[in-house]
């Protein structure tokens, strides 16, 4: 089955892109190709295409390859998409947010790099398109397995120098990132199913454990404000800074370049910023470890990650000069004990998606639609072992903090 592209991406579009990015209106495009840039199961509210192009510049024929960012194919799923205004925010990000902090990194003299900068942001037709990071020696880490200190380490320092960059920029009143203050859990039909179901699932098959009757009970009854104990999490910090949230820091969304030699990762650069919101750091770091860490870090060392960050965070806003109070780590501990309830939703909610290995159906539709072929889709997501491994370890944890007893 041939891919099918959106109309506006055909040799004439590149080819203005190319004449604006090379400042060279004799470039032609000759012709181009384009993949998907990822597997089923990697993505889910967009399209990638990786973009092969030759084109003719100064009479030599040139070769150039994109990574080409658009919004997703089915127009039910596309209108969801753009209700939630996560497109909307990524253009955002990329076309005003991003530079700034690159700004900063300059002012202090940090040749370092959190991000790479876009070719083109389009906000016309809700598209950016960016350098194939795979080119430049970038790829993406094992999903399945997930990320362990090494990798952790380098990302703990670019994410700390990310939430100390927007709230420099709120403190000396350069942005005050109007576009991200809403609560990033919205209560659209669309969303709440996804939650629902999702928590459906997993009580699903909690009753087919022998020995965790006492769970299901409890389970059963916090059904009745998961949705909005979830949404709860999300509150403003009123005692600590607020920092610009990447919202969806999981090990998709950073590509790492590799030493040859030792095999360690040595950088490593986020993408993908359309969840971004203002709200309390840990909740980026929670997630992370959820979603991301190796199952050895995720249960028996995940405190350690916040230790990492505290140290990046004060030591990155002593050098950029931030007057405010610099979070101590017992305060972040602290914060994460409040916002505990939001380590519940992410194993429930987000993990399975993270370390699912099944590709057919693998798509938006499967975690909304209360089709036989989805609810099948989230019974087999459910029944991956880590998770279960995950959701074992973590229920007498939960149970004995008071996170499954009815809250309200």
């Amino acid at each position: 089955m041939s891919l099918k592209l959106p109309k506006f991406l055909n040799k004439s579009y590149l080819e203005r892109i190319l004449q604006q990015h090379e400042s060279d209106l004799s470039i032609s495009v000759e012709n181009f190709e384009c993949k998907p840039a990822v597997a089923a199961g990697n993505n889910y509210a967009s399209q990638l295409f990786r973009t092969s192009i030759k084109y003719k510049k100064n009479s030599k024929i040139c070769e150039k390859s994109w990574i080409i960012k658009t919004v997703h194919a089915d127009e039910e799923i596309n209108k969801i998409i753009a209700k939630s205004g996560l497109f909307q925010k990524e253009l955002i990000m990329y076309d005003r947010i991003l530079p700034k902090f690159q700004k900063l990194l300059e002012i202090i003299g940090d040749t370092d790099k959190i991000y790479s900068p876009a070719v083109f942001v389009d906000f016309e037709n809700s598209t950016i398109i960016f350098n194939d990071l795979k080119q430049e020696g970038y790829e993406l880490a094992d999903r399945l397995n997930g990320l362990d200190e090494d990798h952790i380490q380098l990302l703990m320092r670019k994410i700390a120098k990310f939430h100390a960059f927007s709230m420099i920029l709120m403190e000396n009143e350069e942005e005050d990132f109007p576009e991200f203050q809403d609560k990033p859990i919205n209560g659209t039909s669309a969303f709440q199913n996804f939650v629902n179901s999702m928590f459906d699932t997993c009580l699903d098959q909690l009753k087919t454990w022998q020995g965790y009757e006492k769970y299901v009970t409890k389970m059963e009854k916090l059904r009745e404000t998961f949705l909005f104990k979830s949404r709860e999490m999300f509150q403003k910090s009123e005692t600590l800074p607020n920092v610009l949230n990447h919202g969806d820091l999981w090990v998709n969304n950073m590509m790492f370049k590799y030493n040859k030699e030792t095999g360690k990762p040595e950088d490593l650069l986020l993408i993908d910023f359309q969840l971004c919101f203002v709200r309390p750091p840990v909740i980026d770091l929670m997630y992370f470890n959820i979603s991301s860490s190796n199952l050895d870090i995720k249960l028996n060392q995940n405190w350690d990650i916040l230790a990492m960050y505290q140290e990046n965070l004060a030591l990155n806003l002593k050098k950029l000069g931030f007057k405010g109070k610099i979070p101590t780590l017992f305060e972040i501990q602290c914060q994460r004990i409040e916002r505990q309830f939001y380590e519940l939703m992410a194993v429930i909610v987000a993990s399975p998606v993270m370390l699912n290995e099944q590709e057919d159906n693998a798509d938006f539709e499967s975690f909304v639609s209360d089709s036989p072929a989805a609810r099948q889709f989230r019974e087999q997501m459910l029944k991956n072992a880590k998770f279960i491994k995950t959701l074992k370890h973590f229920l007498p944890i939960w149970d004995n903090m008071g996170l499954l007893d009815q809250l309200h």
